[in-house]
């Protein structure tokens, strides 16, 4: 027996915590190589675990995998790029021994949001497993570019979702243990939806209807499966009268998310608390 395990409970859950809990409560898995070449914190080598795992947060700029090609340049070009965040967290206290790994194993999964890019997500599902991925509680997904193929890119989780919630035999099927989806759109996305809703023409405003209508059917099927859906809206920094421009936006977002959206500004407290005809007045100015 290990010193660690001589240790009372409520001290190893302490320590568990500590070490296996994002202190942000997101965390974002990148390729070692990638980790590597970006020169984030603990990243000395190029080969090790093949998932570094990032501390980090939503925000309006571009989750790490997809930021790579710009940041090596900028790093190459001798800029200084400093990483957003200054930690990872480290799954090696699992393969310890068998009875430290029964005592984390719910710790790490139910404690982190993981974050991907969709490209990322599709990286990870193929790259780390279905039995990790099928671990996963919590997911938040950036979207930045385009909302074409979330559906299908979601569709995988939902199917084994749905299995994981019948009566089959369980060693014949993947597990999916998603209890919360959270889509995040970034303040890029926000401005395309701005420019095909102001469109002047029918296939601009088309596809604005089948953005919002995309993301009503989302979250339609998560419910289906038990898995709570959420939309966090990443302003960026706006001013007050860019915001009213979202107004109308934000009305059909909320319309769709209601109480599972969560809307983050550069203007404190400009939309805690508004409900679907505050989300109208500020789309009218006021």
């Amino acid at each position: 027996m290990s010193r660690l395990e001589k240790l009372p409970s409520e001290l190893r859950n302490m320590i568990y915590f500590h070490v296996l809990v994002s202190p942000t409560g997101y965390i974002e898995p990148i390729s070692r190589n990638h980790a590597y070449y970006l020169r984030l914190p603990g990243s000395i080598s190029h080969t090790g675990p093949f998932w570094y795992l990032n501390v980090t947060e939503p925000s309006s700029h571009l989750p790490l995998d997809e930021n790579f090609v710009r940041r090596r340049r900028q790093l190459s070009n001798g800029e200084k790029d400093a990483p957003e965040y200054s930690s990872s967290i480290s799954t090696s206290l699992l393969r310890t021994n068998k009875n430290i790994y029964q005592e984390t194993f719910s710790i790490f999964w139910e404690n982190n949001t993981f974050l991907f890019s969709q490209v990322g997500m599709k990286q990870f599902r193929h790259g780390a497993g279905h039995m990790p991925f099928g671990n996963i509680r919590s997911m938040n997904i950036v979207i930045h570019h385009s909302l074409a193929g979330l559906d299908n890119l979601l569709a995988p989780l939902i199917k084994f979702k749905k299995t994981s919630n019948s009566n089959l035999d369980e060693s014949k099927v993947f597990k999916c243990e998603l209890r919360k989806l959270e889509l995040s759109l970034t303040n890029l996305m926000l401005q395309r939806m701005i420019e095909w809703k102001e469109g002047y023409n029918n296939q601009r405003v088309g596809h604005y209807r089948g953005s919002i209508e995309l993301l009503e059917d989302v979250k339609n099927k998560c419910e289906e499966v038990e898995i709570e859906p959420g939309l966090l809206v990443l302003f960026g920094d706006i001013g007050s009268e860019e915001m009213k421009l979202y107004g109308a936006m934000m009305y059909d977002l909320h319309e769709v998310f209601r109480e599972n959206g969560r809307y983050l500004s550069s203007i404190e407290g400009i939309l805690e608390g508004r409900g679907s005809d505050d989300m109208r007045r500020i789309g009218k100015g006021g």
